[in-house]
């Protein structure tokens, strides 16, 4: 008669050798996933709450874009100057693009300066008389430091930038901002083609 071996109970429950350490690794792995989530969760919010404090700032350099490629060139008959013009610190134009927070207007006179340590976009609405009828003043960035406004020049021979713009019949053919690091908020270089000729 053959005898039967018992199982072992101690073998059958509990886990093996290999088995717990194949566990530990994939809690590991859950773990690293989780903590990378988080970082990244957290570097969200705060970027978000960055650009929540600096909205206003990054809406007007929007504007500005939008308005800048659509500056109206001299040739455009208006009851107002229409001429663009600007030095490495400095530029003005108009345009006539809508105005939605000032419908009223039949054109915008813009400018941008730099300041101080400030660097300021101006426009002023102006009525079909050319009457200016209000101003209104926006920070572009603060504590901006080596501002240089450039102008392109595709006419010129070579093709150059120029740190002015005197031509009163034609607008240049890019414009260019650059800055040093450091400013509030962060100011990338911003080039921009005004409306073609």
């Amino acid at each position: 008669m053959t005898q039967r071996r018992r199982a072992d109970p101690c073998r059958r429950s509990g886990l093996s050798l290999f088995e717990l350490l194949i566990a530990l690794a994939l809690l590991a792995l859950l773990t690293a996933g989780l903590a990378a989530a988080l970082n990244i969760g957290t570097s969200l919010y705060s970027r978000t709450a960055n650009i929540g404090a600096l909205a206003e700032e990054i809406a007007m350099r929007s504007r500005l874009r939008r308005w800048l490629s659509a500056a109206t060139p001299p040739a455009v008959l208006a009851p107002f100057p229409t001429a663009f013009g600007g030095n490495l610190s400095a530029f003005e134009f108009i345009t006539l693009v809508d105005t939605p927070f000032a419908p009223e207007a039949a054109a915008l006179h813009v400018s941008v300066a730099f300041l101080g340590k400030s660097l300021t976009l101006t426009a002023t609405t102006i009525g079909d008389d050319g009457e200016s009828l209000t101003r209104y003043e926006h920070i572009l960035a603060r504590d901006i430091e080596q501002v240089e406004i450039a102008y392109f020049d595709a006419l010129a021979e070579p093709p150059v930038w120029q740190d002015h713009w005197n031509d009163t019949t034609r607008l240049p053919d890019l414009v260019r901002i650059t800055a040093a690091p450091g400013s509030t908020p962060e100011w990338p270089e911003f080039t921009v083609r005004p409306q073609l000729r």
